[in-house]
């Protein structure tokens, strides 16, 4: 239990410092997305999910591709797809024991200011670890934060990866 309050201290100091840049008064816009990794054992694969704030997407693929797309709704669909695709496959990556893992991406969908991305990973077995690289929207914000959430069974783990450290081995069974 000890652990786990140590482990838990950058999320929560991240949700403190949100709460106390609020009560200010002053607008202060926060940039975070969140990634969940959920191994399904029966299924033999890991299913991702990803939140990021629709309007820091839309800048970094404009900014990035010398675009003028708009999202939610798409401008041009087929194109927002597409960029968005090569970007998720530059900037987040998954390795085990340093060999690189592929996964699929299935598409995405739009909820309010969100944009939920769905990937999956083929795992015939689970690793005893899990290498993440995160460093969407990194490009574009300095301050950007991107949390990583590992579900297995009865399992949690969570990392928080800033531009400092932009990648994080965890371990896929409690120690």
């Amino acid at each position: 239990m000890h652990a786990l309050k140590y482990r838990l201290l950058p999320l929560l100091l991240l949700l403190l410092s949100l709460v106390l840049s609020s009560a200010s008064g002053e607008a202060h816009k926060f940039y975070v997305s969140t990634t969940t990794l959920h191994y399904r054992p029966e299924q033999q694969l890991v299913q991702i999910t990803m939140q990021l704030f629709i309007d820091d997407v839309q800048a970094v693929l404009n900014q990035r591709y010398d675009a003028t797309l708009r999202m939610a709704p798409d401008s041009d669909e087929e194109q927002v797809l597409i960029y968005f695709e090569k970007y998720l496959r530059q900037k987040f990556s998954l390795s085990s024991n340093q060999r690189p893992l592929e996964y699929t991406f299935l598409g995405k969908e739009y909820r309010n200011d969100l944009l939920l991305a769905y990937l999956e990973l083929p795992l015939e077995s689970l690793p005893e670890a899990l290498t993440v690289q995160n460093q969407l929207l990194f490009d574009v914000f300095e301050d950007q934060k991107n949390i990583v959430h590992f579900k297995n069974a009865n399992y949690r783990k969570s990392v928080l990866l800033n531009t400092a450290h932009p990648q994080a081995k965890i371990l896929t069974l409690p120690d």
